[in-house]
């Protein structure tokens, strides 16, 4: 990817003439069609929590995040084919970010292009030159090497940026960049018919001509509009310091007006704007849904854009800021429990008679997605609830999102999750039950998705968890299986945890052990690191899932008949573990991990142990 700055942690950050952003999301108001042939991976994802995003960096970990959406833009040059046939198999239609005036500084693509570049514009950005798509060589550059590359990865579509750069030429060369990115844009259209068009910020170069807009319509799909309420003034430092302020109104009246014209001609419009401000946020969407366009407001705060557009899809995958313990990998030479030998050999003792299993069919935890739009429930606690959940410590009586789908796991815990999306609470369920029109719950407990997942001792500091874990916190995903890598921490639970006492981050326990080499809840298990995990005779659920224990590990969470790792709902309740490719057979089973060896399990340094003294 030629990038235009060099960005880190930045959401939502278009800069002028093309994307200079990691992470879009944006609210979706369509449910998403596919006219596809049924692909191997295929599943039925209609529902997608996003109509549109973008990501232009390189960490094959997201692909597990981007198949929220029904088509996302990235730089493919950082991804194989077979990296974003995932997306694609998930039912996410990619889209390659092209850009069609922008050559990096230094770079022999600019070197042998000099006679293309574009000589008085501004050159804003220090490590990149702007070129003239009127030019035929490059303008063949950009369509036959730029594009066909990455339409050999079977890219659904092309996202063009740089069709703003006539915004920035003189009067004397404008006619002819718009002409160049007209062009450009069909010589693409022309040779690859079958793929779709995206173009941002290119109603300058389009103009206002009638004809010239009817011809659009033939080759252009849908147009991104950037900055329409709100930019950003970058700091010259990147260093995240970014102002925001509101465009304005003349300028954003004259967009709408050409924005609105070429929605009348069924060219689907999104706009994206960047603001800190929440009432901002509430302006912007509410002046796009007025207009009928699909609307995101993004800030350079990757976390909290991650949950301040919403998230309602099941692959809410790695919950939590990124500093959180629950995303922290392991150091290379951790400290481990002078006893630990000791301490595995009460976990080997169990009902599990040395065996590791996984919480597939039962004893999972179902996740359900919720906005403020949701209808509400009365749930009732008959035990206890949590402040946030009812508002104070008791038993009170509560009105809560949850969508009429929701059902517990069938189980004595009976546990579920509910996830806001546009305040990024879940809402963590233990032993609910659905009575008529209102729900009961023996324990309701409320979690900010973007705070580090740790609850600070306190007389209301349990969970639908012995340890006062969220449960969102630690589990295997569906999508993380497909994708094949873990990157988060996961929770065990084990037969006989300790009694009376537990280590951070509990905060709570349910220990039934009086042994004094019980594992206390909230103690960290690691795999050897050392161990050769291809050499187990895993199968590749089980390899994935054993390196994750190797990489980030497993926190001890509560206790249970058997050694056992927690994994998201099934069946109705989330995404079906269905095989792919066959539809029947799962891809996941509970004896996956019975041969991950438990001798080669041990404990990391613990800390103190610690009592909640408002519990006992």
């Amino acid at each position: 990817m030629e990038s235009q700055r060099n960005v880190t942690k930045i959401a939502g950050a278009l800069s002028s003439f093309g994307l200079a952003l990691c992470l879009i999301f944006v609210t979706s108001v369509a449910t998403a069609t596919s006219d596809d042939s049924e692909d191997l991976l295929s599943r039925d994802l209609s529902d997608k929590a996003y109509e549109f995003g973008v990501y232009l960096g390189n960490d094959p970990d997201m692909l597990y995040r981007l198949t929220v959406f029904e088509k996302v833009v990235i730089d493919t040059s950082e991804f194989s084919k077979d990296e974003i046939s995932i997306l694609r198999n998930s039912g996410t239609k990619v889209y390659a970010e092209i850009s069609i005036s922008t050559a990096q500084k230094g770079t022999s693509v600019h070197e042998k292009k000099k006679s293309a570049r574009l000589k008085k514009v501004p050159q804003t950005l220090t490590n990149t030159y702007y070129m003239d798509p009127s030019k035929k060589n490059w303008r063949n550059f950009v369509v036959n090497t730029r594009v066909k590359s990455a339409e050999k990865k079977e890219v659904d579509g092309f996202y063009l940026t740089g069709a703003d750069v006539y915004d920035s030429v003189g009067k004397k060369n404008k006619s002819d960049v718009a002409a160049g990115v007209f062009r450009t844009i069909i010589e693409i259209d022309k040779k690859y018919p079958k793929k779709k068009i995206i173009v941002e910020d290119p109603l300058g170069a389009f103009g206002d001509d009638v004809i010239t807009r009817e011809q659009i319509l033939r080759h252009v799909d849908a147009i991104s509009k950037t900055e329409l309420n709100y930019k950003p003034n970058y700091s010259a430092s990147d260093d995240g310091q970014d102002t925001y302020q509101q465009q304005t109104s003349k300028k954003r009246q004259s967009w709408v007006k050409k924005l609105k014209t070429y929605k009348r001609k069924g060219i689907k419009i999104y706009t994206i704007d960047f603001t800190q401000k929440k009432s901002n946020k509430e302006i912007a969407e509410t002046r796009a849904r007025k207009n009928g366009f699909t609307s995101f407001v993004g800030t350079r705060d990757l976390d909290n854009v991650l949950w301040y557009g919403g998230q309602t899809s099941s692959f809410v995958t790695r919950p939590f800021t990124e500093d959180s313990i629950w995303n922290t990998p392991i150091d290379d030479n951790p400290k481990i429990e002078e006893k630990s030998d000791l301490m595995i050999d009460t976990i080997e003792d169990g009902y599990s008679l040395g065996r590791l299993f996984l919480n597939v069919e039962q004893w999972t935890v179902p996740i359900y997605y919720a906005d403020n739009s949701t209808p509400t429930y009365v749930v009732d606690c008959t035990s206890g609830c949590g402040p946030g959940f009812t508002g104070s410590l008791g038993y009170e009586t509560a009105a809560m999102p949850i969508p009429d789908n929701a059902e517990p796991d069938d189980t004595s815990d009976g546990l579920m999750t509910v996830v806001n999306v546009e305040t990024g609470y879940s809402y963590d369920y233990f032993q609910a039950e659905k009575k008529g029109k209102n729900w009961t719950t023996a324990g309701g407990f409320r979690f900010d998705l973007s705070d580090d997942g740790v609850q600070e001792i306190s007389a209301t500091s349990t969970g639908a968890r012995g340890a006062g874990f969220p449960l969102m916190a630690g589990l295997v995903h569906r999508d993380e299986i497909l994708q094949g890598h873990i990157p988060h921490a996961l929770v065990m639970a084990v037969d006989y945890p300790k009694a009376g006492s537990f280590v951070w981050p509990a905060s709570a326990e349910d220990g039934r052990s009086e042994e004094n080499y019980a594992i206390p809840e909230g103690a960290r298990i690691q795999l050897n690191p050392d161990l050769d995990v291809d050499s187990l005779g895993l199968n590749r659920t089980g390899t994935i899932i054993a390196r994750a224990l190797q990489e980030y590990g497993a926190f001890i969470g509560d206790n249970s008949d058997g050694l056992s790792i927690y994994v998201e709902g099934r069946y109705a309740k989330s995404p079906e573990w269905e095989n792919d490719a066959t539809g029947e057979e799962s891809i996941i089973s509970m004896e996956d991990i019975n041969d991950i060896p438990l001798d080669q399990l041990r404990v990391l340094e613990m800390g103190e142990l610690l009592t909640n003294p408002y519990l006992k």
